[in-house]
């Protein structure tokens, strides 16, 4: 009896044994090669007139351990959202920008390490409408395939953004459509400022402001630049930054000593007004407070501690100078 126990326990190891063989072996051979390929610039701003060329190089490098191909593809987009993300378009449209860009390299092989400059040259058309057009040219590792839905498989796939400018009568007119801040009701900073700037003309923009923050008395406390990114805003669309006013990053924590220290460092008190001001026009005032209930009160006690004790004190000198 014992064994048969004992041989039991022996294929009891012997399988998990296996098991454990087999669950490494699948991990190892489920692994997938992960292409990885660097780019440089990630964006070109250029100007041309109608009838005008301009020709620019994108530097790509191949940071693996393998030989690598390389596929480039060219796809318009337009803006999508108010946090500055692309919908492309698919590649069966080519009218408008990518019919004027030319990639020297379209298909071209680099070794371990290796980089390469890839030429691209824009030659608009005379009639070309002044403004902005826009597209993207995407380096991939494997042959694009579009589905019918549009989407692109290309493995690995990374793109430079390209932002044409046809010179002529041209209009970047901005707008803050809104401007709040939240909460209106604190007990310490910080506070987040939200501003949804608008685009109507006909070019992207870098849109330059600040947020001019006063207190009860009119006095000017701070200034924030709304867009230290310099991130644009595309013809027709809209775009919401996020500005916050803090003095330090909010330390993680609960109860009533981590509020207290929380209103010291983010200190602030009363009713404050902020007005976005927007390439030299200002916005609606908006109003919060800021009223540190739980650090005012601490100072309150200790306050009354303070006269409290030197009460006593005088009155112990007192009891000295006539006990004598």
């Amino acid at each position: 009896m014992d064994h048969m126990k004992t041989l039991k326990h022996k294929n009891i190891k012997t399988l998990s044994l296996v098991c454990v063989l087999v669950f490494l072996c699948s991990c190892v051979f489920m692994v997938k090669d992960v292409s990885a390929f660097s780019l440089q610039p990630a964006l070109f701003d250029i100007s041309v007139p109608p009838g005008g060329t301009h020709q620019a190089t994108i530097s790509v490098v191949n940071d693996e351990k393998v030989e690598r191909t390389y596929y480039t593809t060219i796809q318009k987009f337009f803006p999508k959202g108010e946090s500055g993300q692309q919908e492309f378009l698919p590649l069966s449209d080519i009218s408008g920008l990518p019919s004027w860009l030319f990639v020297t390299d379209p298909i071209f092989v680099l070794k371990p390490g290796e980089s390469r400059s890839v030429s691209f040259m824009i030659r608009t058309p005379l009639d070309a409408q002044a403004g902005g057009h826009y597209a993207a040219v995407f380096f991939s590792t494997e042959p694009p395939i579009q589905r019918a839905t549009g989407k692109i498989l290309a493995g690995a796939r990374t793109g430079v953004l390209i932002f044409l400018t046809i010179q002529g009568q041209l209009s970047a007119r901005l707008e803050a459509k809104e401007f709040s801040a939240n909460p209106t009701s604190i007990q310490h900073l910080p506070v987040l400022f939200r501003a949804r700037v608008e685009n109507t003309g006909n070019i992207h923009t870098i849109p330059r402001g600040e947020i001019i923050i006063k207190n009860y008395f009119g006095s000017e406390v701070t200034r924030l630049p709304l867009n230290p990114l310099e991130s644009r805003i595309l013809p027709n669309s809209a775009r919401a930054f996020f500005v916050t006013w803090q003095k330090t990053a909010p330390r993680p924590g609960k109860g009533f000593w981590h509020e207290v220290g929380e209103e010291w460092r983010n200190f602030g008190l009363g009713r404050y007004r902020a007005q976005l001001e927007l390439d030299g026009v200002a916005t609606a005032p908006v109003v919060f407070t800021v009223f540190p209930w739980q650090f005012l009160l601490c100072a309150f006690v200790v306050l009354l501690l303070f006269i409290v004790l030197l009460k006593l004190y005088r009155r112990w000198i007192l009891y000295r100078a006539t006990a004598r």
